[in-house]
């Protein structure tokens, strides 16, 4: 066992070294059995844990599994001061084609090094960033990936400043077209090269989706590739298009959605993220209680770091105290919902991943891919554990939720996909009069003044490109004191 400590400890460090080891919104959830704990007290009661007919994960397994979840590409020939220098050169001559190739194929924290370098460096005394020198020839590229064209846009209009101006009006809506062409991970990376903490991009990312549902927004095809699938991995048909009907063909005139009451200092988009993690994450919770003994309930909910449940889970295995002594790496790993109960069989822990769906079901591949590994995680720190079943009671159904509801499903091993319900403005209003004009005003300046802008041709876009700007510039407005000065 002190061996696997070890190797766990190394892979926390990478992932925390490699800058990914973020707090997104999670549900952090584990439920444990009575009779689970009695089997796994080796040294006391029943039997130990190596003669449990279920095999430790291996370290490769681990290893697979967080390659995907996090790709870094490994032996690469440059670095990113190197494509820094190329882009810097291609400034004033040749070389541009190869440097924006060689800056695709960085991963998003070293992507994002070289375009703030790029942003806050002037070749000459007037101040024009190399990032704004280069602009028009990347335009003018053809096949440039449309992830590296709004990162590159982000970076330029979060450059220090927080005021959006009539001259960067049409920057943003071309920001916010390009963010509307690439999946929810990618999405969620751009909003963070914008500034936003990156626990509240999920969230964001989800309500602006539901809106734009709503208005008919046709999204991009061929969005659903967001991550590779891991060997063995089977996504079956048509799992989207009947989420997607549940949501679109919703009952919205039901009173039964709960009050939108977001603490004042929480950012928008993580209260909502939080909000849908917990709501399912209960759900969950009340149609397992049946598996659990009343004297031996064990439950979490999305506040509780993982220390605290590998310190919780520690007396059920006969390892010394080794798992405790895990607490600082495991605080980097916050699976969405853990539950250990012997009536699983063998192995007794079921992980699930609460992810958006997508606008093309790309969720479902990053929700799979992080039950994964952290399946891989939790097997070779001694606790067994699999990506969950899929359709078991409490991973399906439509529940209530701050200002709507939640439609959602585990159509594959390890994950719960969502889509969001959103209720109509009137209609809450009717029921949380006293919450109502917040839950609008969050975007009502930014709705108008972007509406007066493009009626008076200052810029163009198109209606979804400019619904979404509203949304990200009332969450920079609200939380980040941007000033639109517009």
């Amino acid at each position: 066992m002190t061996d696997n400590i070890d190797l766990a400890d190394a892979v926390a460090a990478r992932i925390a070294a490699i800058g990914e080891a973020r707090g997104f919104p999670s549900a952090g959830m584990v439920l444990t059995d009575l009779l689970g704990g009695w089997a796994m007290q080796g040294s006391q009661l029943s039997q130990p844990i190596s003669r449990l007919p279920y095999a430790p994960g291996s370290m490769q397994a681990v290893e697979d599994a967080i390659a995907q979840v996090y790709p870094r590409p490994r032996n690469s020939p440059f670095t990113p001061e190197a494509v820094i220098f190329e882009l810097e050169a291609a400034a004033f001559g040749p070389g541009l084609v190869l440097a924006v190739d060689k800056l695709s194929q960085l991963n998003w924290p070293d992507r994002r090094t070289v375009l703030h370098s790029l942003s806050t460096r002037a070749p000459t005394l007037d101040g024009v960033s190399y990032l704004s020198i280069l602009q028009p020839g990347l335009n003018a590229l053809p096949n440039v990936d449309t992830a590296v064209r709004a990162a590159w846009m982000a970076a330029r209009l979060a450059n220090g400043r927080r005021e959006v101006t009539p001259d960067d009006l049409q920057n943003w809506l071309d920001l916010t077209s390009h963010i509307l062409a690439l999946p929810f991970p990618d999405m969620a990376e751009v909003f963070v090269s914008l500034g936003f903490r990156p626990e509240e991009t999920e969230g964001l990312a989800a309500d602006m989706a539901a809106d734009l549902d709503d208005l008919g927004h046709v999204w991009p095809a061929g969005m659903g590739a967001a991550l590779p699938l891991m060997a063995g991995m089977i996504i079956p048909p048509g799992w989207f298009d009947a989420l997607k009907n549940i949501a679109l063909n919703f009952d919205r005139t039901r009173m039964d959605f709960l009050e939108f009451n977001k603490p004042a200092k929480m950012p928008y988009g993580y209260f909502v993220g939080t909000a849908i993690h917990t709501v399912i994450a209960e759900f969950y919770k009340a149609a397992h209680l049946g598996h659990l003994f009343p004297i031996d309930q064990k439950f979490w909910s999305n506040t509780t770091p993982v220390s605290s449940i590998f310190n919780a889970l520690s007396s059920y295995f006969s390892n010394g105290g080794g798992v405790s002594a895990l607490g600082r790496s495991a605080a980097l790993t916050r699976p969405d919902i853990f539950e250990l109960v012997m009536l699983h069989g063998q192995p007794p822990g079921w992980v699930y991943e609460i992810k958006p769906a997508g606008p093309n079901g790309e969720g479902l591949a990053q929700a799979m891919t992080e039950a994964s590994m952290y399946a891989a995680i939790l097997n070779v720190w001694g606790i067994p554990a699999l990506p969950g079943l899929p359709g078991q009671i409490g991973t399906f159904g439509t529940v209530p939720a701050p200002g709507g509801w939640v439609a959602f499903a585990s159509p594959a091993p390890g994950a719960i996909v969502y889509r969001l319900i959103k209720v109509p403005n009137e209609r809450y209003a009717l029921k949380f009069p006293r919450t109502a004009s917040e839950r609008e005003n969050a975007q009502k300046e930014a709705k108008a003044k972007i509406e007066a802008a493009l009626a008076a041709g200052l810029a163009t876009g198109a209606a979804a490109a400019a619904v979404a700007l509203v949304y990200i510039l009332a969450e920079l407005i609200a939380e980040y004191a941007w000033v639109l000065a517009l």
